[in-house]
């Protein structure tokens, strides 16, 4: 799949004023916003499959893979944070890597270099 290009090009960087995210979709405070529908008002806040959203509770980062049912806590994997160490994610194959591990192979796999 091609990445989706935006419906507006902006040849100029931006300088944040505010303490937060860009996106504000990518934050929320507890694991219940997470699957609450109030959070995510179809209009002004849409979902998509693949959307990372970091939440403060539990301090982890958990990504929508099923945008039909973002109401579910099983439609949300969670990818781990969680703040101490590297955090672990579970490959392709079903074994489990830290977080550097597969970022450098995922870069390995498009320069055949290293950080």
């Amino acid at each position: 799949m091609a990445r989706l290009k935006g419906s507006l090009d902006y040849g100029f960087n931006f300088n944040i004023g505010a303490s937060g995210p860009v996106d504000s979709r990518m934050l929320v405070e507890y694991i219940s916003d997470l699957t609450s529908a109030s959070t995510w008002p179809s209009a002004s806040a849409p979902v998509y499959d693949g959307m990372q959203v970091v939440v403060k509770e539990d301090n982890n980062i958990y990504i929508l893979t099923d945008k039909s049912n973002y109401t579910t806590l099983s439609s949300w994997k969670k990818i781990g944070g969680g703040g101490s160490g590297d955090s672990t994610v579970t490959g392709p194959d079903g074994s489990e890597v830290s977080v550097s591990e597969a970022i450098q192979g995922i870069y390995e796999s498009f320069d055949g270099g290293t950080f």
